[in-house]
């Protein structure tokens, strides 16, 4: 898996290898001096943790156009996280492929829906958005940088 990551970002990745949280649990801490950790291939559900304003982008292809691709944008914005149990914002993303609360625990199988569909970073709107398509075990590379103003 490779990675991008803007200069002087702070935030915590916690990968786990099954939806709902479950199987290994892999934690990847960035800071500004640099990664320690790596998400695992067989990444399914994610907790992202930071600052407002961070945001990860999740890509499946590295070749050509990424956005013809399933991807997905996750935004730690206002109104839109929890606040972890160190007190900075959080999301949980309990399965790649499905829109739930910032806050769920794990996917409601009753109400299962995919998350907004985006042509680009620039037309996606809300904390979370992308190319809907199947995502878990297919991440190649994860930006990390600040949400434009």
């Amino acid at each position: 898996m490779d990675w991008q990551i803007a200069e002087n970002m702070r935030c915590d990745l916690v990968g786990y290898t099954k939806a709902g949280f479950a199987g290994t649990r892999h934690v990847v801490q960035i800071f500004p001096s640099g990664r320690q950790g790596q998400l695992p291939a067989e990444l399914s559900s994610l907790v992202v943790v930071g600052p407002l304003g961070t945001r990860v982008v999740l890509i499946t292809s590295q070749v050509g156009d990424y956005t013809q691709a399933p991807w997905r944008c996750i935004d730690l914005l206002k109104g839109h996280a929890f606040k972890s149990k160190d007190g900075r914002p959080a999301v949980r993303i309990p399965d790649l492929e499905l829109l739930d609360k910032p806050d769920a625990q794990r996917s409601d199988p009753e109400v299962e829906q995919s998350f907004d569909m985006a042509a680009s970073l620039e037309a996606g709107k809300g904390w979370t958005f992308g190319r809907p398509g199947t995502l878990k075990e297919r991440v190649v590379l994860v930006r990390i940088e600040r949400v434009p103003q």
